[in-house]
Protein backbone atom coordinates (compact mmCIF):
# COMPACT_ATOMS: atom_id res chain seq x y z
CA UNK A 1 0.00 0.00 0.00
CA UNK A 2 1.03 3.41 -0.71
CA UNK A 3 0.47 4.55 2.82
CA UNK A 4 3.38 1.72 4.38
CA UNK A 5 5.74 2.94 1.12
CA UNK A 6 5.44 6.70 3.37
CA UNK A 7 5.28 5.02 6.82
CA UNK A 8 8.36 2.76 6.64
CA UNK A 9 10.94 5.93 5.66
CA UNK A 10 9.25 8.14 7.97
CA UNK A 11 9.73 5.66 10.63
CA UNK A 12 13.47 4.98 9.56
CA UNK A 13 14.21 8.76 10.01
CA UNK A 14 12.51 9.10 13.46
CA UNK A 15 14.96 6.03 14.63
CA UNK A 16 18.11 8.10 13.03
CA UNK A 17 16.86 11.14 14.28
CA UNK A 18 16.48 9.79 18.05
CA UNK A 19 20.22 7.68 17.70
CA UNK A 20 21.72 11.20 16.36
CA UNK A 21 20.67 12.65 19.44
CA UNK A 22 21.91 9.35 21.64
CA UNK A 23 25.31 9.79 19.54
CA UNK A 24 25.79 14.08 20.72
CA UNK A 25 24.77 12.76 24.04
CA UNK A 26 27.53 10.57 23.92
CA UNK A 27 30.03 12.53 22.43
CA UNK A 28 29.31 14.98 24.88
CA UNK A 29 29.24 13.25 27.93
CA UNK A 30 31.72 11.30 29.34
CA UNK A 31 29.98 7.62 31.63
CA UNK A 32 31.13 8.48 35.18
CA UNK A 33 28.41 6.10 36.45
CA UNK A 34 26.97 2.40 35.86
CA UNK A 35 23.69 3.97 35.96
CA UNK A 36 24.42 6.39 33.50
CA UNK A 37 26.18 3.46 31.04
CA UNK A 38 22.72 1.54 31.08
CA UNK A 39 20.73 4.62 30.65
CA UNK A 40 22.72 4.96 27.53
CA UNK A 41 22.39 1.23 26.39
CA UNK A 42 18.96 0.97 26.99
CA UNK A 43 18.18 3.70 24.82
CA UNK A 44 20.52 2.75 21.95
CA UNK A 45 18.17 -0.63 22.06
CA UNK A 46 15.27 0.55 22.34
CA UNK A 47 16.09 2.49 19.02
CA UNK A 48 17.44 -1.25 17.59
CA UNK A 49 13.97 -2.94 18.35
CA UNK A 50 12.40 -0.13 16.84
CA UNK A 51 13.87 -0.02 13.27
CA UNK A 52 11.38 -1.88 11.04
CA UNK A 53 13.28 -4.88 9.66
CA UNK A 54 11.73 -4.58 6.28
CA UNK A 55 12.23 -1.53 5.23
CA UNK A 56 14.89 0.20 3.13
CA UNK A 57 17.60 1.16 4.78
CA UNK A 58 16.88 -0.76 7.96
CA UNK A 59 20.29 -2.63 7.76
CA UNK A 60 22.27 0.32 7.43
CA UNK A 61 20.53 1.97 10.67
CA UNK A 62 21.13 -1.57 12.62
CA UNK A 63 24.92 -1.70 11.38
CA UNK A 64 25.11 1.58 12.85
CA UNK A 65 23.60 1.38 16.01
CA UNK A 66 25.21 -1.93 17.23
CA UNK A 67 28.69 0.48 16.19
CA UNK A 68 27.20 2.91 18.76
CA UNK A 69 26.53 -0.11 21.31
CA UNK A 70 29.78 -1.46 20.71
CA UNK A 71 31.62 2.05 21.35
CA UNK A 72 29.43 2.75 24.41
CA UNK A 73 30.53 -0.90 26.34
CA UNK A 74 34.27 0.06 25.36
CA UNK A 75 34.30 3.23 26.97
CA UNK A 76 34.03 1.56 30.10
CA UNK A 77 37.53 2.05 31.32
CA UNK A 78 37.62 2.32 35.47
CA UNK A 79 37.38 -0.71 37.37
CA UNK A 80 34.41 1.23 39.63
CA UNK A 81 32.14 1.11 36.96
CA UNK A 82 31.78 -3.06 36.53
CA UNK A 83 30.63 -2.50 39.83
CA UNK A 84 28.14 -0.33 39.45
CA UNK A 85 27.26 -1.59 36.36
CA UNK A 86 26.76 -4.82 38.21
CA UNK A 87 23.84 -3.49 40.73
CA UNK A 88 22.35 -1.53 37.70
CA UNK A 89 21.75 -4.16 35.54
CA UNK A 90 19.61 -6.45 38.52
CA UNK A 91 17.29 -3.35 38.91
CA UNK A 92 15.41 -4.13 35.83
CA UNK A 93 14.98 -5.96 32.61
CA UNK A 94 17.21 -4.86 29.47
CA UNK A 95 17.34 -6.27 26.05
CA UNK A 96 21.04 -6.92 26.58
CA UNK A 97 22.72 -9.40 29.28
CA UNK A 98 25.67 -8.75 31.51
CA UNK A 99 27.62 -11.05 33.52
CA UNK A 100 30.68 -9.97 36.18
CA UNK A 101 32.70 -12.12 38.25
CA UNK A 102 32.27 -12.01 42.58
CA UNK A 103 35.79 -10.44 42.18
CA UNK A 104 34.41 -7.40 39.98
CA UNK A 105 37.62 -8.42 37.61
CA UNK A 106 35.81 -9.56 34.44
CA UNK A 107 32.69 -8.64 32.97
CA UNK A 108 30.64 -9.82 29.63
CA UNK A 109 28.07 -8.01 27.83
CA UNK A 110 25.89 -10.50 25.21
CA UNK A 111 23.01 -9.20 22.72
CA UNK A 112 21.29 -9.93 19.74
CA UNK A 113 22.56 -7.44 17.12
CA UNK A 114 19.53 -8.30 14.09
CA UNK A 115 21.98 -9.10 11.50
CA UNK A 116 22.25 -12.50 10.22
CA UNK A 117 20.73 -15.45 11.45
CA UNK A 118 19.59 -16.22 14.88
CA UNK A 119 22.83 -18.41 15.37
CA UNK A 120 24.78 -15.74 13.98
CA UNK A 121 23.52 -12.93 15.42
CA UNK A 122 24.60 -12.93 18.83
CA UNK A 123 27.58 -10.57 19.93
CA UNK A 124 29.60 -10.48 22.78
CA UNK A 125 32.12 -8.33 24.62
CA UNK A 126 34.23 -8.77 27.38
CA UNK A 127 35.84 -6.57 29.55
CA UNK A 128 38.31 -7.12 32.39
CA UNK A 129 40.72 -5.35 34.71
CA UNK A 130 44.46 -4.88 33.94
CA UNK A 131 46.21 -2.86 36.35
CA UNK A 132 44.14 0.18 37.49
CA UNK A 133 42.24 0.21 34.04
CA UNK A 134 39.05 -2.15 32.91
CA UNK A 135 39.95 -3.01 29.37
CA UNK A 136 37.51 -4.35 26.35
CA UNK A 137 38.38 -7.95 24.37
CA UNK A 138 36.83 -10.71 22.45
CA UNK A 139 35.94 -13.81 23.62
CA UNK A 140 36.86 -17.57 21.56
CA UNK A 141 35.05 -19.46 19.90
CA UNK A 142 31.20 -18.80 18.29
CA UNK A 143 28.67 -15.83 20.19
CA UNK A 144 26.77 -17.10 22.67
CA UNK A 145 24.27 -15.50 25.28
CA UNK A 146 27.02 -15.96 28.26
CA UNK A 147 24.57 -15.98 31.77
CA UNK A 148 26.64 -16.72 34.30
CA UNK A 149 30.06 -16.66 35.83
CA UNK A 150 31.54 -19.25 38.03
CA UNK A 151 34.69 -18.18 39.74
CA UNK A 152 37.30 -20.92 41.22
CA UNK A 153 40.83 -20.15 42.96
CA UNK A 154 42.76 -23.07 42.13
CA UNK A 155 45.75 -24.51 44.54
CA UNK A 156 48.43 -22.41 42.56
CA UNK A 157 48.21 -19.96 39.76
CA UNK A 158 45.33 -17.53 39.07
CA UNK A 159 41.70 -17.28 39.58
CA UNK A 160 39.57 -19.64 36.79
CA UNK A 161 36.50 -18.07 34.79
CA UNK A 162 34.37 -20.26 33.64
CA UNK A 163 31.67 -18.29 31.54
CA UNK A 164 28.28 -20.48 30.98
CA UNK A 165 26.49 -19.53 27.53
CA UNK A 166 24.10 -21.09 25.42
CA UNK A 167 22.80 -20.04 21.71
CA UNK A 168 20.40 -22.32 19.31
CA UNK A 169 21.66 -23.56 15.87
CA UNK A 170 18.82 -25.37 13.28
CA UNK A 171 16.40 -25.24 16.18
CA UNK A 172 18.63 -27.36 18.41
CA UNK A 173 20.14 -25.37 21.62
CA UNK A 174 24.06 -25.58 22.77
CA UNK A 175 25.47 -25.03 25.83
CA UNK A 176 29.14 -24.20 26.63
CA UNK A 177 31.35 -23.80 29.76
CA UNK A 178 34.38 -21.79 29.05
CA UNK A 179 37.47 -21.12 30.99
CA UNK A 180 39.71 -18.08 31.13
CA UNK A 181 42.03 -16.45 33.44
CA UNK A 182 44.00 -13.17 33.63
CA UNK A 183 47.25 -13.54 32.91
CA UNK A 184 49.83 -11.06 32.63
CA UNK A 185 47.63 -8.35 32.08
CA UNK A 186 45.00 -10.03 29.73
CA UNK A 187 42.34 -12.23 30.13
CA UNK A 188 43.26 -15.54 28.41
CA UNK A 189 41.75 -18.96 27.59
CA UNK A 190 42.97 -22.07 30.24
CA UNK A 191 43.15 -25.68 29.76
CA UNK A 192 41.33 -26.93 32.55
CA UNK A 193 38.88 -29.45 31.43
CA UNK A 194 39.63 -33.30 30.53
CA UNK A 195 41.88 -33.39 27.17
CA UNK A 196 43.68 -30.20 28.05
CA UNK A 197 40.42 -28.42 26.24
CA UNK A 198 39.59 -24.71 27.19
CA UNK A 199 35.38 -25.38 27.21
CA UNK A 200 33.20 -28.12 27.19
CA UNK A 201 30.22 -27.97 24.98
CA UNK A 202 26.91 -29.79 24.70
CA UNK A 203 26.80 -29.22 20.65
CA UNK A 204 25.67 -31.88 18.37
CA UNK A 205 27.28 -33.49 15.41
CA UNK A 206 25.40 -34.94 12.37
CA UNK A 207 27.05 -38.52 13.79
CA UNK A 208 25.15 -37.40 17.31
CA UNK A 209 21.66 -36.88 16.18
CA UNK A 210 20.04 -39.40 18.51
CA UNK A 211 21.31 -37.26 21.36
CA UNK A 212 19.63 -34.52 22.79
CA UNK A 213 21.52 -31.36 23.93
CA UNK A 214 21.33 -30.88 27.73
CA UNK A 215 22.16 -28.17 29.59
CA UNK A 216 25.35 -28.69 31.76
CA UNK A 217 24.54 -28.89 36.01
CA UNK A 218 26.91 -26.81 37.61
CA UNK A 219 27.75 -26.86 41.84
CA UNK A 220 29.44 -26.10 44.41
CA UNK A 221 30.77 -22.79 43.29
CA UNK A 222 31.38 -24.22 39.87
CA UNK A 223 33.78 -26.84 40.50
CA UNK A 224 31.29 -29.37 40.03
CA UNK A 225 30.30 -30.27 36.89
CA UNK A 226 27.32 -32.51 35.66
CA UNK A 227 27.10 -33.53 31.91
CA UNK A 228 24.31 -35.48 30.41
CA UNK A 229 23.65 -36.67 27.42
CA UNK A 230 19.90 -37.99 26.76
CA UNK A 231 19.54 -41.22 24.35
CA UNK A 232 16.64 -42.55 23.34
CA UNK A 233 15.82 -45.00 25.98
CA UNK A 234 19.29 -43.95 28.55
CA UNK A 235 21.13 -41.14 29.73
CA UNK A 236 24.54 -40.76 30.22
CA UNK A 237 25.81 -38.81 32.87
CA UNK A 238 29.06 -37.60 33.61
CA UNK A 239 30.71 -36.13 36.44
CA UNK A 240 33.60 -33.30 36.82
CA UNK A 241 34.99 -32.46 39.40
CA UNK A 242 38.10 -30.11 40.08
CA UNK A 243 41.11 -31.22 41.90
CA UNK A 244 42.26 -28.02 42.67
CA UNK A 245 44.36 -27.51 39.55
CA UNK A 246 42.25 -29.21 36.95
CA UNK A 247 38.95 -30.67 35.77
CA UNK A 248 38.91 -34.67 36.32
CA UNK A 249 36.50 -37.26 35.32
CA UNK A 250 35.05 -38.49 38.84
CA UNK A 251 31.89 -40.86 37.67
CA UNK A 252 30.25 -41.47 35.09
CA UNK A 253 26.55 -43.74 35.33
CA UNK A 254 24.26 -44.83 32.41
CA UNK A 255 20.22 -43.96 33.83
CA UNK A 256 18.07 -46.34 31.87
CA UNK A 257 14.46 -45.05 30.72
CA UNK A 258 11.69 -48.21 30.76
CA UNK A 259 8.78 -46.89 28.14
Amino acid sequence: MKFNHILLPVILIACFGLLNCTNKQNNLKKFNTGKALIYSLDSLFINLSNVPTKAKGSSEAVVHINEEIRKTIESIDAPQLLEELAVEFKSKKHDFTFIVSKDKKVGVFSWDTRMGSSEQSIKNIALYKSGDRVLPTSLYGKPMVYDKVYQIEPVSGNTIYTFHGHSEAMGHPNFRLHAYTLKSGHLEETPVFPLNTTFISSEKSFADSDIQSMDFEVSKNGSHILISKALDSATVIKTLAFDGEKFASAEEKLEISYK
